[in-house]
């Protein structure tokens, strides 16, 4: 996984990096073994804080949201058999997903490239944006301007 922080205006000071460091649970020596592996592993339930819990200081007891995802994608556990699965009309969107990735699965199968908009995208163009606003700012044309406004139709 990478992530990249960057301002287009300026280098990012050793505080702003520090902060994003801290938030991400990115920190090397605290969070990050010399390797850059986590510290935080399944064996030792992820350095889970159940003290911090208890007092109402975390919620998950987890240090850093990067270590609360990797928490949850390695204690799934093993696929769910949905074959009795009942899903009801607020369920569109689960259905709709499944069906994109069934009919993914079978081209594949078949040889086909995927039609997955993703692979033909030039990332090179996507710029991503955060920022603190006042309520009932105009957020679109703040962070990315009229124009794409104007391109995306946005009302």
């Amino acid at each position: 996984m990478y992530l990249v922080w960057y301002d287009l205006d300026k280098p990012l000071s050793p505080v702003e990096v520090g902060a994003h460091e801290t938030f991400l649970g990115l920190r090397m020596g605290a969070d990050l073994l010399p390797d850059y592996r986590r510290r935080g592993t399944l064996n030792n339930r992820w350095l889970q804080d159940r003290d911090a819990m208890a007092l109402g200081r975390s919620y998950t007891g987890l240090y850093g949201t990067t270590m609360q995802d990797i928490a949850i994608q390695e204690s799934m556990g093993p696929i769910q058999d949905r074959s009795d699965e009942h899903l009801g009309l607020t369920d569109k969107a689960i259905v709709r997903m499944r069906k994109i990735l069934l009919g993914l699965a079978r081209q594949t199968q078949e040889g086909a490239e995927p039609a997955i908009a993703a692979l033909r995208t030039d990332y090179g163009s996507i710029r991503s944006a955060a920022a603190v606003m006042e309520r009932g700012t105009d957020w679109v044309a703040q962070l990315f301007g009229e124009s794409l406004r104007a391109s995306a139709g946005v009302d």
